[in-house]
């Protein structure tokens, strides 16, 4: 039923997913002096700013797990498979903040380490609240499954 409690942490979880695209929420910034990148190659933090849309991996892991998300969302009638489906999106963002973390550490060894400073961005926050959301979304689907076999044994 769509009035459950794992509805509202998937639906949470897809829109958390979601803002990873808007520019406020980046993933990691440097600063520095990023006019003459000393680095050959460096392309995703010329801007200083490392976000979702740097990298079309990123982009499609980032689309594919909050499409992910809302499929499980009416997949109500099969609590198994939306079992399935909400931990695809959870191991689907895990590699996202693994990618995530190596193509930036790739891009940030480019740089001379002295001169620039890197901060970690609230995108990463987001990330690991869709993983909290997808834990808690499973651990609700499990509570029904358990409730209405429960109910089974009584009839």
């Amino acid at each position: 039923m769509l009035q459950r409690i794992q509805t509202v942490y998937l639906i949470g979880g897809a829109l958390l997913t979601f803002l990873l695209f808007a520019p406020f929420f980046p993933l990691a910034s440097v600063e520095g002096n990023l006019s003459d990148p000393p680095g050959e190659g460096v392309t995703m933090l010329s801007d200083g700013i490392f976000e979702v849309a740097d990298h079309w991996l990123m982009i499609i892991l980032t689309v594919t797990a909050g499409l992910m998300a809302l499929a499980a969302v009416f997949q109500f009638k099969h609590r198994g498979r939306q079992i399935v489906w909400t931990r695809l999106v959870l191991i689907s963002q895990m590699l996202f903040l693994v990618l995530a973390s190596v193509l930036f550490y790739q891009e940030y060894v480019q740089l001379d380490a002295a001169a620039f400073r890197f901060e970690i961005g609230y995108g990463v926050l987001l990330c690991v609240l869709v993983i909290v959301c997808c834990g808690l979304a499973i651990r609700a689907i499990r509570r029904d499954e358990r409730l209405v076999r429960s109910m089974d044994r009584l009839r």
